[in-house]
């Protein structure tokens, strides 16, 4: 054979695997599924190539996200439809979402990241038509947002009844919930005081990523709305603790992995309410930490870690902490 009029379709198909392998499946899809050749639409819809569909560039989240193939447009008319049955993983952004969601059903369907989210994509997507949440609800087990860089505008309460609890309420199924953005005060947090126990409620969920206002929120958070859950990982903005309000403060014992970060907590809120806090996870295994903690005129030391802390988790196997004191000290003039 002459080696120089060799082309791509000598080769033979374990070759031709191991070099699909190595470039991006989407622009595996978007290029061999067009070609119509028998042989190549076989060797891709017999392996794994449409189970995860990434039409984000793997880029900082401080940048806008562009489509990664070409035409999205195309895309959605000329392959969706081909492979929507094999697809497990959506990651979209909004500017894309609908076009996506509407190109072809998607029976097998479990986990939608949706990128740059905004006042607008939670109204399209969530509050007003629900066209999500109305598209694929029952059967997603893993949703993730990204918010936009401080693109909320609605009050804090009306976006936890209006997207936080319609997702647990529409996403029956729902295992793991991360709301995130590229800084935590760039995403509207979860309040949840002075809210009925029914509101983000759910028997399934068992990983949660979430910011929160207060203290008391968190406290509200883990007072038997989530009795599944196993992973928290939990920013709380302010620390402060002064209401009235009366929590259940039963053990939590199918806690396993906890991540708290807080730039700022009394000492008195620290000793009175953080600690009773950890007292409750009995079966702890993953704790992490990042705390700063205001007014207190002592060092939080290993003795003191242990005995407060680490004696109360027989479980636990990995710890990792920033624990920072800051107390202000006067002008000596």
């Amino acid at each position: 054979m002459n080696q120089h009029n060799i082309s791509l379709l000598d080769l033979p198909n374990e070759i031709l695997l191991m070099i699909f392998k190595k470039l991006d499946n989407m622009y595996v899809l978007s290029s061999l599924l067009l070609v119509n050749n028998r042989r190549l639409d076989a060797l891709i819809q017999e392996n794994n190539f449409s189970s995860i569909l990434n039409f984000i560039l793997p880029t900082s989240l401080n940048h806008t996200h562009a489509p990664v193939i070409p035409s999205v447009d195309q895309f959605c008319t000329s392959i969706l439809r081909r492979i929507n049955h094999k697809v497990k993983t959506l990651i979209v952004g909004s500017f894309s979402m609908k076009d996506i969601l509407y190109a072809a059903r998607y029976p097998n369907l479990t986990e939608v990241k949706l990128f740059n989210v905004d006042s607008l994509t939670i109204s399209l997507y969530f509050t007003d038509n629900k066209q999500l949440l109305y598209t694929v609800p029952r059967q997603i087990t893993d949703l993730i947002l990204v918010f936009k860089n401080k693109s909320y505008k609605a009050s804090l309460k009306d976006y936890t009844a209006d997207l936080y609890a319609c997702i647990l309420k529409y996403c029956e199924n729902l295992k793991h919930l991360s709301i995130i953005g590229s800084y935590p005060h760039y995403y509207p947090p979860l309040v949840l005081s002075n809210v009925p126990l029914t509101t983000f409620f759910s028997s399934t969920l068992n990983k949660l990523c979430i910011r929160v206002r207060h203290f008391e929120d968190c406290l509200a958070l883990l007072d038997g709305r989530l009795k599944q859950l196993t992973t928290l990982i939990i920013f709380i903005e302010n620390m402060e603790y002064d209401s009235l309000n009366v929590y259940n403060m039963d053990d939590l014992p199918n806690l396993k992995c906890l991540s708290l970060t807080t730039p700022f907590c009394l000492t008195n809120t620290y000793d009175t309410q953080f600690l009773p806090l950890f007292h409750r996870m009995l079966n702890l295994e993953e704790l992490t930490l990042y705390i700063t903690i205001k007014n207190r005129t002592t060092f939080i030391d290993g003795t003191h870690i242990y005995n407060e802390i680490l004696v109360h988790m027989p479980r636990l196997h990995m710890f990792n902490f920033c624990i920072s004191t800051d107390n202000y000290i006067g002008s000596f003039s």
